[in-house]
């Protein structure tokens, strides 16, 4: 998770729901921080069966490096308007995991028939979703390989900058040259 440790972010939360997947193999990497950063160390701290499972990486300029080392994306917020990590994820190639917001199932794909990641509502719904995905790693790679691809399509500079072109040539009734 790529993530200010500041509200709305709600990383504590995501340490509880994975304290209930022990019985799985999973490692952590939580990159950022901010004024709650201490109090989720703390959390994952009371949470043994935690212990050598999740990283604090802190603030970090590598973070392209740090996601090409994962598997998943998580973003586990309060809200959020179209959020940059989750770009950020799909970019990567990641699997996308994120709350079930707006701008999360705008990202992800939600409504056109072909998802490329999972929402969950409520730290049961993200537990079952992660468990779902850890227990069957090829499936992560579907929904990474479906996630670079719509960021390609998308939200890629290229595409949003032909998407705005043809916005503009729709409103003017012109054709704006494109190099």
């Amino acid at each position: 998770m790529v993530a200010r440790f500041a509200p709305p972010k709600m990383q504590n939360e995501l340490v509880t729901v994975l304290a209930e997947l022990t019985d799985l193999e999973w490692t952590m990497q939580f990159v950022g921080d901010g004024p709650e950063l201490e109090a989720c160390c703390a959390a994952a701290a009371r949470h043994p069966g935690l212990a050598g499972r999740i990283e604090f990486l802190g603030h970090r300029d590598d973070v392209a490096a740090v996601l090409a080392a994962n598997d998943i994306g998580i973003l586990w917020s309060r809200y959020e308007g179209l959020p940059i990590s989750v770009m950020e994820y799909m970019r990567t190639g990641l699997c996308c995991v994120g709350r079930d917001l707006p701008g999360v199932r705008e990202l992800l794909g939600y409504g056109s028939g072909s998802a490329c990641g999972i929402v969950a509502g409520s730290p049961g719904a993200l537990a079952a979703a992660l468990r779902r995905l850890l227990a069957a790693p090829g499936l992560a790679d579907e929904f990474g390989g479906a996630a670079r691809k719509r960021y390609v399509e998308h939200f890629s500079a290229h595409a949003m900058v032909a998407a705005t072109a043809e916005v503009y040539d729709a409103i003017t009734g012109r054709t704006l040259q494109r190099s």
